[in-house]
Parts: C-alpha cells; sequence; structure tokens
C-alpha cells in the first residue's frame, strides 16, 4: 500500500499479501505523514503478509510505518495470513485456510459503517473461507 499525496481515511479490515520488491505499506510525503499523525489516515484490523523487501518500508521522512501501524490501538497484525493459493496463474484462490488469522479471531474484525453499503462479516479480507465469489465470472485464461 503506497499512500501518498495528502491521502486520508480509514482503512480496516484488509490482507496486505505478497508484494515483491515493496513494502506492504509505505507513507509517502509530508502532507501524508501529518494526516496519520493527526488520526486521518489510519490503517486497523489490517494483515501484513509475506511481503518483500518487508511489511513495511524504511523509515522515510522522519516517519516509521511499522511503529505507526503496529500500535496496539490498530489491531494490526504482522504474520502469515495462510491464503490458499492467490499466485496460481490459472485458478487463483485468494480465501484464507481454516487457520488463518485472518478467520480465527487473531484480530477482531472492524464493524463497518452503518449506512447499509457494506456489508459485516466475520473474516478480515474479501474473501472468507468458504466465500469464493470470483467463481463463476472470473477468468485467468492463459493467453
Amino acid at each position: 500500500m503506497l499512500i501518498r499525496e495528502g491521502a486520508a481515511g480509514i482503512y480496516r479490515n484488509i490482507i496486505v499479501h505478497g508484494f515483491k520488491n515493496k513494502a506492504g505499506l509505505d507513507i509517502d510525503n509530508a502532507s501524508t505523514i501529518a494526516q496519520a499523525n493527526s488520526g486521518g489516515l489510519t490503517v486497523q484490523n489490517t494483515i501484513f503478509s509475506n511481503n518483500q523487501p518487508g511489511n513495511f518500508a524504511d523509515p522515510d521522512e522522519d516517519f516509521d510505518e511499522a511503529a505507526w501501524a503496529m500500535d496496539p490501538a490498530f489491531n494490526n497484525l504482522e504474520a502469515d495470513a495462510k491464503l490458499r493459493n492467490p499466485f496460481a496463474q490459472s485458478g487463483p484462490d485468494f480465501r484464507p485456510a481454516a487457520d488463518s488469522p485472518a478467520v480465527n479471531g487473531v484480530i477482531p474484525v472492524a464493524s463497518p459503517p452503518g449506512d447499509g453499503f457494506f456489508e459485516p462479516v466475520n473474516y478480515i479480507g474479501g474473501m472468507g473461507p468458504n466465500d469464493n465469489w470470483t467463481a463463476g465470472w472470473t477468468t485467468t485464461a492463459q493467453n
């Protein structure tokens, strides 16, 4: 997640997994750092998993992403998300395994806003362990 140029917002219930040659979280730019320090930007109830060279960017611009993101108030976790097979070129499976921290309650699932748009779920990430919503309408055909 590269968050920059003064971005703000509340990001919750995310799995940041498998970025190669980029950190899982990089908060860049003085105006974005100001948002993070003021509470205008938060990343909460999120799993940072298997990002290379690491889950967090090296501290830059006087900001330490790891210290900020791992503040206990945010309920974030550095752990293997145990996604089933997310990098398969033919038929990837983004669902978490039954023993994944995304479904076993290691970190709480944040409640969505009460605006009726988001549906409450009992897992972290875009799919539950028994919910492959990409089946039937997504193709991974190879050229």
